[in-house]
Formats: structure tokens, sequence, C-alpha cells
């Protein structure tokens, strides 16, 4: 929902204001707002319930006292696979989200509203498949779903470096 509400402020920001007025103050807004957010989700997480493996973790005394210690000391392979594939979804998101924006309008010279509401509409594709894998997932090996999303993100990388490679020539012309 974050994501989404992200693309939206931007969007919503960018249609109303300027180009020149967005880069001289109206980049703000979205960090304004974004305090409220904040305090909504300090206030939802002060509101939650502990589960009641938690509390009964607390009442035994059996809390670690240093767990990011105890996860670098004696999970450093599951850790190394976390951040494979977290860095995998990362470097995805970067270049659709990021830099895919910045493409459209700097190399493909779309107009900004055309860009932007591109990239709504692909946070929001992007925020349904994730519940619809996740429920794969649940449903199959988790590792077979990664492994696809994984081999799927390469196979599609290297038709768009080619049109890059495209872009960059006939830019060059």
């Amino acid at each position: 929902m974050g994501l989404i509400l992200s693309a939206s402020t931007i969007y919503i920001i960018e249609s109303v204001f300027t180009k020149e007025e967005v880069f001289s103050y109206a980049w703000r807004i979205p960090f304004f707002i974004s305090v409220f957010g904040a305090m909504v989700a300090l206030y939802i997480r002060r509101s939650l319930l502990e589960t009641t493996d938690f509390l009964q973790a607390v009442q035994d005394k059996i809390l670690l006292k240093n767990p990011i210690h105890e996860l670098f000391k004696n999970h450093k392979y599951s850790l190394f696979k976390l951040f494979t594939i977290f860095l995998t979804t990362q470097v995805s998101f970067f270049v659709v989200f990021i830099f895919g924006k910045s493409m459209k309008i700097e190399f493909l010279h779309y107009d900004s509203q055309v860009a932007g509401k591109f990239n709504l509409l692909t946070v929001v594709s992007y925020t349904i498949s994730t519940f619809v894998f996740g429920y794969i997932s649940s449903k199959i090996n988790k590792r077979y779903v990664i492994l696809s999303g994984t081999i799927g993100i390469l196979f599609s990388a290297y038709p768009q470096s080619l049109y890059l490679k495209l872009l960059e020539v006939n830019v060059v012309k």
C-alpha cells in the first residue's frame, strides 16, 4: 500500500503543479505528507497485540539479548540467501520504477503525466502480483516461485538492454 500511496502522491503532485513549481517547492509536499503516514504507522504499531509465542518467551525469559549478533554468528547461509533474494527484487524494482520513468521521459520523450500514470499502474500491478505470488508460494515450494521470478527478471532484462542499446545508437545519430 505504501508503494501505491507514494506513486499516487507523486502522480497527483506532478498533475497539479507545473514542472517549475515541482522543482522549486512542490517536491517537498510528499515528504510532509509522509510525516502523517509515519504517525499513523506508529499508532498502528503501538496498538498491535503481541503474539502469544512472544508473550510466552518474555514470561519464560528466553529472549535473546542480542538477536543481531545471533543472526550473523549462526545463520550466515540463510542471511546470504535472503540477501540474494532481496538484491534480485530490489534491482528489478529500481530498474522498473526509478529508471523506467526517467527513461520514458528523457529518452522516449513521453510526457511526465503519461510516464507517471504508467509508473502508478506498474506499482499497482506489482502490488497485486505480490499477493498472487505470495499465495502461490504458500501452495507450492517457495524456492520454485523465487527461482522462476529470478529467471523471468533475467530474461526480461536482456531485451530491455538491447532496446536501450538501440536507443543509445539512435540518440547518438
